[in-house]
C-alpha cells in the first residue's frame, strides 16, 4: 500500500527508514526512540556524571521531544500517500503516473537535508554554550566537562531532528501546492474531489501542535529556557502556513477557474441582454437571460478554497490545542512559583 511505502524511497533519510518498516504506528516507533534516548542519558548520567540529578524529568520530556519528531515526520508521509491516492479521480492520472507521483512527493533532497541539519546543529552549539549551563561557580565549564558535553550535545540532536522534521514538512506541503496548481479541471460548484488538499493541510498542523506541546512539559516542570517563551509567535505563524501552503494551488487553479466560467457566463449575458433590447417587446423571453444571471450570482458568491468553513473551524480548535498547552502550562508555573515563595 502507498502508505506503507511512502517512506521507502532510495533517497530517504535513514532516520524514517526505521518508521517505514515498522508495522506499527509511527507514534510507537517514536515512542520506542524517546524510551531508548532516555535509556541512554540514565547510562550516561551513571557513568560520567554520578546518577541523574534532579531534572531527570525534564530529560525525560526532552526524550519524547527527540523520539517524535521522526515519527511526526513519517505519519505525515503516510497521510500523505493516502491523499495522493484519494486526489487521483481530480488529478485524472494513471495507476503509473499516480506511482511516480508519490516518487516525486516523498523525494526529499538528501543535501538539503544535510545543509539545514549542520546549520541547525552549529547555531544551537553557539547559543547552548552561551547559556548559563555552560558556567559553573562564575567560570565557564571546561570543552570536556560530562555535563556540559551532554547539555550541548541533547540541544544539538534535538534541534537537528526538528529542523530536518520541518524542512521535510515544508517540502511535502509545496509539493501538494504544485499538484493544485496543474490540476487539468475543476468544479467551481462541487469542489468535494479536492478536499484532500484541506485534509492534507488540517492534518499538518493537528501533527504538528501535539508535538509542540510537548514543549509545554518545560514549563511545566519550570525548567523552560527563556528562548522557548519568544518561540510562541512562531506557532501561529508554522500553523497558518502549514494549512495554507499544501492548498494554495488548488485555490489558485480554483480562482482561475472561477474567473473563466465568470467570463464565459457575463459574456453570454451580454449577448442576451443585446438581444433582448433589440427585440420588439412581444418577443422579449427573459428565462434564459434570468437563469444565467442566478448561475453568475452562484459562482460569484462561491468560495475559491478548496475546503468548507468546518475546516477553518477545525484548524482554530487544532491551533488553539498548541497555544492552550503552553499557556496552560506557564499558568502552572506561575502556580508553583507563587506557592513555593
Amino acid at each position: 500500500m502507498p502508505e506503507a511505502n511512502v517512506a521507502l524511497h532510495p533517497r530517504t533519510p535513514l532516520t524514517l527508514r526505521v518508521f517505514a518498516r515498522a508495522r506499527v504506528s509511527p507514534f510507537w516507533v517514536g515512542l520506542g526512540l524517546s524510551a531508548a534516548w532516555f535509556l541512554f542519558y540514565l547510562l550516561y548520567s551513571a557513568l560520567l556524571l554520578d546518577g541523574p540529578d534532579r531534572f531527570w524529568p525534564s530529560e525525560l520530556g526532552w526524550a519524547l521531544v527527540i523520539g517524535m519528531a521522526p515519527a511526526v515526520t513519517a505519519a505525515s508521509l503516510r497521510g500523505s500517500a493516502r491523499d495522493l491516492v484519494d486526489l487521483a479521480p481530480a488529478l485524472r492520472v494513471s495507476a503509473a503516473e499516480l506511482e511516480e507521483l508519490r516518487r516525486e512527493i516523498s523525494t526529499v533532497s538528501p543535501g538539503l537535508l544535510t545543509t539545514v541539519g549542520i546549520v541547525t546543529a552549529l547555531v544551537t552549539a553557539a547559543v547552548a554554550f552561551q547559556d548559563e549551563t555552560a558556567w559553573q561557580g562564575g567560570q565557564r565549564r571546561a570543552l570536556g566537562d560530562p555535563a556540559l558535553v551532554w547539555y550541548v550535545g541533547r540541544n544539538v540532536v534535538n534541534w537537528w531532528l526538528i529542523s530536518r522534521a520541518v524542512a521535510i514538512e515544508v517540502l511535502l506541503a509545496r509539493a501538494f501546492s504544485r499538484l493544485g496548481a496543474r490540476l487539468p479541471a475543476v468544479d467551481v460548484v462541487d469542489r468535494t474531489p479536492l478536499d484532500p488538499f484541506g485534509r492534507r493541510g488540517l492534518r499538518s498542523v493537528l501533527l504538528w501542535m501535539l508535538y509542540l506541546s510537548l514543549f509545554s512539559l518545560q514549563y511545566a516542570l519550570g525548567t523552560a529556557e527563556p528562548i522557548l517563551g519568544a518561540t510562541l509567535l512562531l506557532v501561529v505563524a508554522f500553523a497558518v502556513a502549514a494549512f495554507l501552503l499544501p492548498v494554495w494551488g488548488a485555490h489558485l487553479r480554483l480562482r482561475e477557474a472561477k474567473a473563466e466560467e465568470l467570463a464565459r457566463i457575463r459574456s453570454q449575458i451580454g449577448e442576451l441582454r443585446e438581444r433582448a433590447l433589440g427585440a420588439p417587446p412581444d418577443q422579449v423571453s427573459g428565462g434564459r437571460l434570468a437563469d444565467l444571471i442566478a448561475w453568475e450570482q452562484r459562482i460569484a458568491s462561491g468560495g475559491d478554497w478548496p475546503f468548507s468553513g468546518s475546516t477553518l473551524l477545525r484548524f482554530a480548535l487544532y491551533t488553539a490545542i498548541g497555544l492552550g498547552s503552553w499557556l496552560g502550562a506557564a499558568f502552572v508555573e506561575r502556580l508553583l512559583e507563587s506557592a513555593l515563595d
